[in-house]
């Protein structure tokens, strides 16, 4: 009898790891919020992609060096509904278009939700502000949040401004998150460089 409950431990020990795997396995994943800011001199125009990349892509992401143009959400989060210097503060990138023309594009992080609990408890979106510089200082975008809700949908894909014709075209989704990383240009030329 011992003998037979011998044989069949090291199988159930085995079934119940094999079980548990995917669920730990599915508890280690992660996603995190990123906005792609392009300074597209040629076209004459800035573009802002905002895109999701999950488990070890979020790592070799935050691992690009000098990358102006790459906004990590999570790391400039609005604290406490007031912009402030220092961490959690906007981060600001400067496109100069040529021809005395340069555009400011500002993404701040902000929870979708103040409670944890929930599935949008974790959940960052971004803030967008978008201003003309030069040659004349004025607001082109303000504040407009990047991910509507993350239940029912509503996540921008794309927002260009067009300077010279002062026009701005919004893309949206109805997809209930920021979009793949297939979307963006400049972190996959960055990965590829890079050898990620």
């Amino acid at each position: 009898m011992f003998r037979s409950i011998a044989r069949c431990a090291p199988m159930a020990l085995a079934a119940a790891l094999a079980a548990a795997l995917p669920q730990a396995a599915a508890a280690a994943d992660y996603a995190c919020n990123f906005v792609e800011v392009q300074c597209d001199r040629a076209a004459n125009l800035v573009r802002v992609v905002p895109f999701r990349a999950e488990n070890e892509e979020c790592d070799r992401l935050r691992a690009v060096k000098d990358a102006d143009w790459l906004v990590d959400v999570a790391r400039h989060v609005r604290a406490g509904g007031k912009d402030r210097k220092g961490p959690g503060a906007a981060k600001v990138v400067r496109c100069d278009l040529g021809e005395g023309r340069t555009v400011a594009a500002s993404v701040q992080g902000a929870p979708v939700d103040a409670k944890m609990q929930g599935p949008c408890g974790a959940v960052f979106s971004a803030i967008v502000t978008i201003d003309e510089v030069r040659p004349r200082p004025r607001r082109v975008v303000n504040e407009i949040n990047l991910l509507q809700s993350c239940e029912t949908g509503g996540a921008a894909d794309r927002i260009e401004y067009f300077p010279e014709s002062q026009k701005v075209l919004i893309q949206w989704s109805s997809e209930p998150r920021f979009g793949v990383l297939e979307r963006t240009v400049l972190a996959r030329q960055s990965l590829k460089r890079n050898g990620r």
